[in-house]
């Protein structure tokens, strides 16, 4: 495949399979753009992509496995749900 192509992977040819891959996408989203409420996705990385933070690796076995977790898409859900707001405002 192409840079273009779905789930890309690289990897070295070799006669032994299977081929071990040594880089691929770094996220995986499923946007249903008539019902974006169904939309999947997975970020084996956390969101930060830091290796400390609390949440870094906790999709990967899903990632690998080539599952998705459900994307909360609904603004209301995500204010209910997430508290912490970061608000960042330009110095005077």
């Amino acid at each position: 495949g192409g840079y273009e192509t779905v789930n890309n992977q690289r990897f070295h040819l070799s006669t032994k399979l299977p081929f071990k891959v040594k880089s691929g996408a770094s996220t995986r989203r499923l946007i249903d753009l008539k019902d974006t409420k169904e939309s999947l996705g997975i970020n084996p990385t956390g969101q930060s992509g830091h290796f400390m933070d609390k949440h870094y690796k906790d999709q990967l076995d899903l990632y690998r496995q080539g599952k998705y977790r459900k994307q909360i898409m609904d603004l209301e859900i995500i204010k209910k749900n997430n508290p912490k707001v970061l608000i960042l405002l330009p110095t005077k």
